[in-house]
């Protein structure tokens, strides 16, 4: 059967509804969570997602020396020196 705005209803009539108002066609109760808004997640969970934080970083160590007669700032180019330039 054709309805008027050209939908096809099946020959035994249209599905029941859902007995209870917030219920999905899966029967899930969880209704989907508002436009624009983030799930929560717990600490665990992000945890076991992203790993944990470091106790502490390479920013947090104290700078390493600088060799004796050699210009701070020349020093760091040399440590950062890309493979291709012969480091």
């Amino acid at each position: 059967m054709v309805t008027p705005d050209r939908s096809v209803v099946p020959a035994d009539g249209p599905p029941e509804p859902p007995a209870d108002p917030g219920a999905t066609p899966t029967g899930s109760t969880t209704a989907p969570p508002p436009a624009g808004s983030t799930p929560v997640r717990s600490r665990a969970e992000l945890d076991r997602i992203f790993g944990t934080d470091p106790v502490s970083t390479r920013d947090d160590l104290p700078d390493p020396e600088v060799p004796s007669g050699r210009d701070p700032a020349e020093a760091w180019y040399l440590e950062n020196r890309p493979p291709h330039h012969g480091g």
